[in-house]
């Protein structure tokens, strides 16, 4: 259903799993496996600016430290 969706909408998507995933990291637990499969499916897509932006965010998830939650 993601691999249908406008160039658009998935960097959308992309920015809302950031948002999520950084400011409400507490809140998820372990409930952040939908927000992990659509940065995935961003990182999949043919379009290079939906990979490029997926890319910087799963980067800053991985280098976020303050929220103390492991994302690898």
């Amino acid at each position: 259903m993601l691999a249908s969706y406008s160039q658009e909408t998935l960097l959308e998507m992309v920015s809302l799993c950031e948002s999520i995933m950084i400011n409400q990291a507490t809140r998820l637990g372990e409930k952040k496996g939908p927000f992990l499969h659509a940065l995935i499916v961003a990182l999949t897509r043919p379009i290079y600016a939906v990979r490029q932006r997926a890319a910087v965010v799963v980067k800053k998830l991985l280098a976020n430290e303050t929220g103390g939650v492991d994302y690898a």
